[in-house]
């Protein structure tokens, strides 16, 4: 890939693979090596639900263990209140854009929020805004 000129270097990539699976709620990817290249195996989230993460311990379906992401979670919320502050008519597709989360991280960030009273939607979709408490 690299002579190729697909990558800058060798190994770039792997860890925003690894944190965009982590950011979707997805499993880690499997890396299998093979005399003749790299297998990486990505699953969707119907599937992963369904399937035991050995190397972690626990189903996809259940709750992660506490030390997976719970201060990634926090910083990010806390982000996301920041940039509400700032701009209270900010939409979930512009959130993520300045974050620089997908939308799926922004729309379940918004479900602990709101679960949370961190946050309430005042007025309608449309003209509405997003009013931060506390």
């Amino acid at each position: 890939m690299y002579l190729r000129g697909y990558i800058d270097h060798a190994g770039s990539g792997t860890g925003d693979i690894i944190e965009k699976c982590r950011e979707s709620g997805l499993p880690p990817p499997r890396w299998e090596s093979e005399d003749d290249g790299l297998t990486v195996t990505l699953r969707r989230a119907t599937i992963a639900s369904q399937i035991k993460d050995d190397r972690l311990g626990f189903n996809a379906s259940q709750t992660a263990p506490k030390h997976h992401g719970d201060a990634l979670d926090d910083a990010l919320e806390a982000r996301l209140l920041d940039a509400l502050r700032k701009e209270s008519s900010l939409d979930q597709v512009e959130l993520s854009k300045v974050l620089g989360v997908s939308r799926a991280t922004v729309q379940r960030c918004f479900k602990r929020l709101l679960d949370a009273s961190k946050m309430v939607r005042v007025g309608g979709k449309r003209f509405g805004h997003w009013e931060v408490i506390g």
